[in-house]
């Protein structure tokens, strides 16, 4: 079945030689509110990190706007990366989205060989010509990738014996992946990639049975990770189940969290009035960046911000529902929901809803890796808003 309404030279059809696409770049016309969302993220990201990163950058290094210059660079990156994603078609990374997994997992592996370095616990980070990267977080946006293509490819096959194989290739991958991603440990990707994988398996038309079977089954063995590991992991649960739980040792980055959100009031300190950057809160540049700029710039602010994750969100559905295939669809809600897992996750910590996971908040903490990922991720998005009607200036409700 040929869907006429793509771009002239692709050609979607139901067989397993899925995609047809050119072979040069196409210039497309993004969702515009989509993509203004992105920069305003982007802008307000650098302008809050340079407040709250201030004093422990320059008690560290020397220099108030170390942190400020190392994700200038990162954003450059990312920014070049999203122009240039959103103008490949979208078509390609059903074709190579396997290709770019193994070159992910090859990635990943070097965090057990000497280049790789230890951090609050966890050996994820590689240290490379004085930058820091995270193989993981682009792990992330190519198991979207491959994942997407494999649905796709389930929901228009008509064989049985098909679909059992591509069901089985799905979790297979996954439980591999998820395996590399718990070796480290970093638990708050792990639930990223999980809970990400799973929608991409129900959107596709994967079954809920065996949703059900896998979740049961990986439930138990994070559990049993947790108790048999003990340590900083256990004490995160307890720390959102009894909330008096150690103040002043395990649970004290939390309770810090909880007193700038609060001491911010609706209209805030005012900026760089932080006190609890004043190196009573850990990772304000990271994980608690938020909680910063909920005491400066107060509650009205962070609804803001809150707004445009909203407004991404959104225009990432309707995305999802106006893509001219079945490719398309998962893909776009892949990465929306995969980066609307994120942010719940990292909010959710800081305000001690959900244990703390060392998640970053998308395209405002400090993290080059984090940062280039999902920058990556959005552009991809944005070339497929490109093929609705979503690429005229006009808000389509």
């Amino acid at each position: 079945m040929v869907r006429a309404n793509l771009k002239k030279n692709v050609t979607i059809t139901r067989s397993r030689s899925a995609v047809k696409v050119p072979s040069k770049f196409v210039h497309h016309r993004p969702d515009r509110l989509l993509v203004v969302a992105v920069i305003l993220l982007c802008c307000i990201g650098i302008f809050c990190l340079a407040s709250a990163s201030s004093v422990v950058a320059y008690t560290s290094h020397g220099d108030a706007y170390y942190w400020v210059k190392k994700q200038l660079f990162s954003l450059i990156i990312g920014g070049l990366g999203f122009y240039i994603l959103s103008c490949i078609d979208y078509h390609r990374w059903q074709k190579w989205g396997g290709v770019v997994l193994i070159i992910t997992i090859v990635f990943l592996l070097t965090i057990f060989t000497p280049l790789a370095r230890e951090r609050a616990g966890s050996v994820a980070w590689l240290n490379i010509f004085g930058f820091s990267l995270q193989p993981s977080e682009f792990v992330k946006l190519s198991l979207t990738l491959y994942l997407s293509a494999l649905m796709a490819k389930l929901a228009l096959s008509r064989e049985e014996g098909e679909k059992k194989r591509l069901n089985t290739i799905f979790w297979l991958v996954l439980i591999a992946v998820s395996a590399l991603i718990l070796a480290q440990p970093d638990l708050g990707t792990l639930v990223i990639i999980a809970a990400t994988s799973i929608l991409i398996y129900l959107v596709g038309g994967g079954s809920w049975k065996w949703v059900i079977r896998i979740s049961l089954v990986g439930l138990i063995l994070f559990v049993a990770f947790i108790l048999i590991k003990g340590g900083y992991q256990k004490d995160r649960f307890l720390c959102v189940l009894k909330p008096g739980y150690s103040p002043d040792k395990s649970c004290y980055q939390v309770n810090q969290s909880l007193i700038a959100v609060g001491s911010g009031g609706f209209w805030g300190r005012g900026l760089g009035e932080s006190r609890q950057k004043y190196l009573y809160l850990p990772e304000v540049q990271n994980d608690f960046i938020f909680a910063v700029i909920a005491e400066e710039l107060g509650w009205w602010f962070s609804l803001i911000i809150l707004g445009l994750y909203y407004l991404i969100f959104y225009r990432g559905y309707l995305v999802a529902r106006l893509a001219p295939d079945r490719y398309g669809q998962i893909l776009a809600i892949g990465i929306v929901g995969g980066l609307l897992i994120q942010v719940l996750i990292n909010l959710g910590g800081i305000l001690n809803l959900l244990p703390m996971t060392g998640v970053t908040l998308p395209l405002i903490s400090y993290g080059g890796s984090s940062l280039m990922a999902v920058l990556f991720g959005l552009g991809i998005l944005a070339n497929i808003s490109s093929h609705t009607s979503l690429s005229s200036s006009k808000l389509t409700s």
